[in-house]
């Protein structure tokens, strides 16, 4: 599952506003992958932090692959 970190809260908070939380952790538990773009702006956002963090273990350890530094201007 590919995500940048807005998306991934806003599906988040939708699939907790609709009782489908479920659903959205089965969909990302299936995946190999779990890659969240811009992940510094969940610094602010505990609770999707929580739910990575809760994927990681779910998943014995998806594969982390950190991003790269960003290139100075």
């Amino acid at each position: 599952a590919i995500f940048n970190a807005p998306d991934f809260v806003r599906r988040f908070h939708s699939a907790i506003e609709t009782n489908s939380v479920r659903d959205f952790r089965s969909r990302i538990v299936k995946s190999s992958i779990l890659f969240v773009d811009n992940l510094h702006l969940l610094a602010d956002k505990p609770r999707a932090q929580d739910e990575l963090i809760y994927f990681r273990a779910l998943s014995q350890g998806f594969p982390c692959v950190p991003p790269p530094p960003l290139s100075p201007l």
